[in-house]
């Protein structure tokens, strides 16, 4: 069995697909080597259960929703000025 890219809980996924970013909500196997996630639109709130094959996770974007932005400030400026 091919392994497919991970989509978890919680992500934010854009792309082609969707006309707004979609939250994650749950994922669990499908047949045939496909995904079926629940989604809930970012901004109408609507809910989506989709299949997803390997080629349609690929052309997808997913961010992260728990990404910091604690960084170094000095260092961002110290970049910017370079």
């Amino acid at each position: 069995m091919s392994s497919i890219p991970e989509i978890t809980e919680g992500q934010i996924l854009t792309g082609v697909m969707f006309n707004e970013p979609m939250r994650v909500l749950i994922t669990r196997q499908g047949g045939t080597g496909t995904v079926i996630a629940g989604l809930v639109c970012q901004n109408s709130g609507q809910f989506r259960e989709v299949t997803l094959s390997q080629e349609d996770i690929g052309q997808l974007n997913a961010i992260d929703p728990n990404a910091s932005y604690d960084g170094d400030g000095g260092l961002l400026k110290l970049a910017l000025d370079a």
